[in-house]
């Protein structure tokens, strides 16, 4: 168990630079996703109610 709690090992490096990596990601594609919502909802011909339903089922 001390292996694992070792913050200095390798794998324990990796994994945290993975999980940063995916939530970096993430981040990216939701921001450069977010300032198009007007144009979507315009191409889409959605009213408010659905766009909401829709940014609902995003996640």
């Amino acid at each position: 168990m001390s292996e694992l709690a070792d913050s200095s090992s390798r794998e324990v490096r990796l994994a945290r630079l993975g999980v940063l990596g995916l939530f970096l990601i993430n981040g990216l594609v939701t921001a450069s996703l977010v300032p198009h919502i007007p144009l979507f909802q315009a191409r889409l011909d959605l009213t408010p109610g659905w766009l909401g339903i829709a940014l609902l089922g995003w996640p």
